[in-house]
């Protein structure tokens, strides 16, 4: 308990010191995370709780205009691309779900094979009633060729993927006693009560170095995955704020993510540096028929510690995602894993 302690002092000193420089995901962590509250003092909390409320307002005022030149470096087109604030508060707007299948389906010309469930529900008239877009904002058109979004995690969804995560993380380090087969339910129930105490000391050893090293986290996270496992990494959402771009055009797309692959370290994101090891290439998903895409996190150069997460994939894909047999909506309410009939 005496190194707990030891923990609990610094991690409250480094909140009272940083106070409204606390960033999104340090924050997210120890608010909404697994981490007692009752070991976070009530200024601090207060502290905590106030730049909470600041972090959609300074994504969208100070982060999301900057977006035009990632679309340019991924897409290579920009033109019709808005570029002021202004512009962009006036075209990003919450559309319905239907609209947006409205628009896959006019632009699907019949260039990839449908397998028959996607098909069935992208033709489908019937109203879509099991996902929301709550937290989304697109921008299209009837001419476009693109379909950007922009989202902002909500608490409860945070809540719900740190809860996740953090099972995600007891389970790893702990795999060996889950795969063992216990023969008494009391037996099995103390051991997981010690596994997630256990689990909690280490996210509180995690977010004390999250929250010391809070301006450096992101852009050395090269230096912390040496340290922690993917699964304690996993605990630092660095998806608060997120970017889709769906290109309409599967060959442009394709082509345009072999590029992408081939080139990220070397590629100049203007006012964003890309965290290299959150770099993640999920076409090898379509092999068994889930979506896939790029996936990447950037972090703004004057905002360093609020990271953005961006999101490029071809129609094929967002089809996929949107109507198939792993779409997102079954991913989410089978507490992400794609598959609720096979759990993959």
């Amino acid at each position: 308990m005496k190194n707990n302690c030891d923990l609990v002092d610094r991690l409250n000193n480094a909140i009272s010191e940083i106070n409204i420089g606390v960033g999104p995901s340090q924050t997210n962590l120890i608010l909404h995370g697994p981490i007692d509250r009752n070991l976070i003092s009530k200024e601090n909390l207060d502290i905590l709780k106030s730049n909470e409320k600041l972090f959609k307002d300074n994504y969208n005022n100070f982060i999301f205009p900057k977006i035009r030149e990632i679309v340019r470096v991924i897409t290579q087109d920009n033109s019709d691309f808005p570029k002021t604030k202004k512009e962009l508060d006036n075209v990003f707007k919450y559309r319905t779900p239907e609209e947006v299948r409205k628009k896959i389906r006019n632009s699907y010309k019949g260039q990839f094979e449908l397998d028959s469930i996607t098909d069935e529900h992208l033709f489908s008239d019937e109203k879509i009633t099991h996902r929301s877009n709550k937290g989304k904002r697109f921008y299209f058109d009837e001419n476009s060729e693109y379909i950007f979004s922009k989202r902002y995690k909500f608490r409860e969804k945070i809540i719900k993927k740190l809860g996740i995560k953090f099972g995600k993380m007891v389970r790893a380090k702990n795999k060996h006693l889950f795969e063992k087969k216990q023969s008494r339910f009391k037996k099995l129930y103390r051991i997981t009560k010690g596994m997630i105490r256990a689990g909690k000391d280490d996210v509180l050893d995690f977010a004390v170095n999250a929250v010391e090293n809070n301006y450096n986290w992101w852009n050395n996270y090269s230096e912390y995955a040496k340290i922690y496992s993917e699964e304690e990494l996993d605990m630092m959402l660095g998806d608060l704020f997120s970017i889709k771009i769906t290109d309409l055009n599967q060959k442009r797309a394709e082509k345009n993510m072999d590029r992408i692959v081939r080139n990220y370290k070397k590629a100049d994101f203007h006012n964003f540096s890309l965290v290299e090891k959150r770099f993640d290439d999920h076409r090898w998903r379509n092999k068994e028929g889930r979506p896939g895409g790029i996936h990447c996190t950037l972090v703004d150069k004057m905002w360093i510690t609020y990271p953005i997460e961006i999101h490029y994939l071809g129609i094929k894909d967002e089809c996929a995602n949107l109507f198939g047999e792993h779409a997102d909506y079954l991913y989410e309410l089978n507490g992400k894993k794609s598959n609720p009939l096979t759990g993959d």
